[in-house]
């Protein structure tokens, strides 16, 4: 917002550099809201860049001003809609997928990353009424939740199966990249949205979620 109001022409570049440096300060701190953390030095630097730009001609400067102020219009106007389309996003997923919101919360991930993990993921109930054998105990007992991230990357097809054959067994593993294309997708995005792996950790401490089944007892 404040380089919008630099180069929506309220200062000229003579008056830039005629300024004091106070009283830039002070106009460049109310462009900006309060959000610039040293104003003088911003200001300093920015008389610096305008004295050493070349001065456009009086036949340029009326047209190159009038073409900066309908880019910026047209930025302005991309960035209301923008923010329109965000809100319609929020009530869609509030209405169909709330707990997206609070994986949204996550940094890094955001309200359409989430939309779509929490899609492709659907019910997590699922992951865990499916019993995993235990070997030890020689029963059947519920997954816990770093098995159902397993679970969840497998789906993805993020994983790395063996390559063996007979006697062989390779030390180079390659990705499988089976399972759901789309979610696969969702997860690669971001680096942080690999933290989504850990989606049912998240999940299980948000707000009205389910818990995963028996997971205050041991189960047999």
């Amino acid at each position: 917002m404040t380089s919008q109001q630099v180069l929506g022409g309220k200062l000229s570049l003579a008056e830039l550099v005629a300024l004091p440096d106070d009283e830039l300060a002070e106009h460049l701190d109310a462009w900006s809201a309060g959000t610039l953390d040293d104003p003088l030095e911003t200001a300093k630097k920015l008389q610096q860049v305008a004295a050493e730009s070349f001065s456009l001609s009086e036949t340029l400067a009326l047209p190159v001003q009038r073409i900066l102020d309908i880019t910026l219009e047209h930025i302005n106007f991309i960035e209301k809609r923008i923010e329109q389309v965000e809100q319609w996003n929020a009530a869609e997923v509030q209405a169909r997928r709330p707990e997206a919101l609070f994986l949204g919360t996550v940094p890094g991930v955001g309200l359409v990353l989430a939309a779509g993990l929490t899609a492709e993921i659907g019910d997590l109930q699922r992951f865990f009424r499916t019993k995993k054998w235990d070997k030890k105990r020689k029963c059947y007992r519920v997954r816990t939740l770093r098995e159902v991230e397993d679970a969840v990357a497998k789906m993805a097809g993020l994983w790395w199966p063996m390559n063996a054959s007979g006697d062989f067994v390779s030390e180079d593993r390659h990705l499988a990249k089976t399972g759901n294309r789309y979610l696969r997708y969702y997860l690669t995005q971001e680096p942080m949205a690999c933290a989504a792996i850990s989606l049912p950790m998240s999940l299980s401490m948000a707000p009205n979620s389910v818990k995963p089944p028996g997971s205050s007892t041991n189960a047999p």
